[in-house]
């Protein structure tokens, strides 16, 4: 038996830049950074910078805003700053 790709079988470099999968712990901690200056953001903006997909950021956000850690608007809350703080 023979490993490798199979004949005709299209190469990844076709398909264009393959973007690593992030555990919702780093994004969650890239948009915390992001939003430590205080003003408000919106989500498209957010999801630019983290280099997230629109919906994936959202999903972090609501996760984040129930936590209490941002508030809607998008900014980050006394909560949000302290937990960057915290020893990792």
């Amino acid at each position: 038996m023979k490993f490798g790709r199979r004949l005709g079988f299209p190469d990844r470099v076709i398909f264009g830049r393959v973007i690593p999968r992030r555990t919702p712990a780093d994004a969650a901690e890239s948009i915390l950074k992001f939003l430590s200056d205080g003003k408000l953001h919106m989500s498209s903006e957010i999801a630019k910078i983290v280099e997230l997909p629109e919906w994936d950021t959202e999903k972090v956000l609501d996760f984040l805003i129930m936590g209490g850690f941002v508030e809607k608007g998008v900014r980050i809350t006394g909560s949000g700053s302290d937990l960057l703080k915290l020893p990792v």
